[in-house]
């Protein structure tokens, strides 16, 4: 596929199209995967089909505290009629019973025991009444498989019951301990190395000199990673020189299966980021300049097989560029899929403008009323106000075909953090 190199807002690609164009180039699910143990496994991805090596339940159980019987002994019980059955023993849980009955008899069992194979139904404790010492009387027609989990009900042996790409929840780690499996095979953690550049970056507490600041893409970057599961490398800052640039790429290459550079990637003279990746190898960058806001600067490149994003220096373009391109290939490698944003319906406060053709992702406050919820946009939202993320509950993405929404018009909200009830 040949280079794209976009520099002016008019040839900007849209959001979609970049993103289909940088995934197609790397092999859906390409990590390398792993054994490690099923209680180490909560949220990492499944590398390979989970197959039920046996029926669950492997024999019939009781669903029911009560008494196992044969159906057909309860036909013709009514309200007027009921029928006497003779108890002639019980089936502790975690025991074989060895029972067989006879035309009249039932045997008590509690929930999730064994069922006699004789028997074909359960009478719940309820609707039995005691008569004597050994015999119940009941009134209800218990029909065929009536409280009895049947062999294979739950899982059928042969049965796919976790399926490659899934990222693994409480509840699969039960049924692969259902299964007698203590081990399961996932893709390892995709490893990320950051890069940040930039003359003017320093590292936090160092003190500051005239025009420099702290670099803050960097652990917010690194961080964004780790929250999905990524394991990041520091690569530091690195001023703005082709020399010290092309040595943390390359070590970044070599280490990690994406690299993520902040800095360096507009039109400006001293943004050499995009010039120095595509001289690592081919094809180098694919996209420069998409078209949404924060984050238009972006670069997306494939270099001999490995991924590198370049992102805008500031830090709210940066985070926006992350969710954007970022978290759709880290799963992609994985062959999975995103974990859906937690979303809220709320009202608009104030009306919200966008350029038609520009993905828009507003800052906004969400607050509940009686009514629901609402939201406020941010007006302190510049790519590089950072406190309007920290004061943000949520994001309004406005897509390209719209320019705005008026005041009181219902809007979806991407929420970033749990509401104030």
């Amino acid at each position: 596929m040949s280079k794209i190199q976009i520099s002016t807002r008019r040839s900007l690609t849209p959001v979609n199209d970049a993103l289909r164009i940088f995934l197609y180039q790397f092999q859906k699910g390409s990590l390398g995967s792993e054994t490690i143990q099923a209680d180490n496994a909560l949220g990492r991805v499944v590398s390979e089909d989970i197959i039920a090596p046996m029926n669950l339940p492997q024999q019939d159980r009781a669903a029911m505290d009560g008494y196992a019987i044969r159906s057909i002994d309860t036909s013709r019980a009514s309200d007027t009629n009921p029928v006497t059955l003779e108890v002639v023993g019980s089936v502790a849980m975690g025991s074989v019973p060895n029972l067989v009955l006879s035309p009249g008899q039932a045997v008590k069992v509690a929930t999730g025991a064994l069922v006699p194979r004789s028997a074909n139904a359960v009478l719940m404790l309820e609707f039995s009444k005691k008569v004597g010492r050994s015999k119940i009387s009941t009134m209800r027609t218990i029909a065929r498989g009536e409280h009895v989990a049947r062999i294979g009900e739950d899982v059928v042996k042969g049965s796919t019951v976790l399926k490659r790409g899934l990222r693994l929840k409480p509840q699969d780690l039960g049924i692969i301990a259902a299964l007698g499996q203590n081990e399961v095979r996932v893709f390892r953690r995709p490893i990320v190395a950051c890069l940040s550049t930039g003359n003017e970056v320093v590292r936090p507490k160092r003190k500051l000199s005239p025009g420099e600041v702290y670099d803050i893409n960097g652990p917010v970057i690194r961080a964004m990673a780790r929250e999905i599961g990524c394991e990041p490398i520091d690569l530091g800052v690195v001023p703005d020189e082709r020399k010290a640039l092309r040595e943390k790429l390359l070590i970044g290459l070599h280490a990690a299966d994406v690299t993520l550079v902040s800095g360096g990637t507009s039109v400006g003279e001293r943004d050499i980021v995009p010039e120095v990746v595509s001289s690592l190898g081919n094809p180098g960058v694919i996209i420069h300049g998409v078209k949404m806001r924060p984050g238009s600067p972006v670069g997306l490149a494939c270099v001999n097989g490995k991924a590198i994003v370049l992102l805008s220096g500031y830090p709210v373009a940066a985070m926006m560029a992350f969710r954007v391109f970022v978290r759709p290939l880290l799963t992609y490698l994985q062959s999975s899929m995103q974990d859906p944003d937690p979303k809220v319906k709320a009202r608009l406060l104030t009306g919200v403008r966008s350029n038609k053709g520009i993905k828009t992702f507003a800052r906004v406050r969400v607050k509940k009323i009686q009514e629901g919820f609402v939201a406020e946009l941010i007006q302190t939202s510049g790519a590089g106000m950072v406190s309007s993320m920290t004061e943000a509950d949520g994001l309004l993405v406005i897509p390209e075909i719209e320019e705005g929404y008026r005041k009181g018009k219902e809007v979806e909200i991407i929420l970033l953090r749990p509401l104030e009830q």
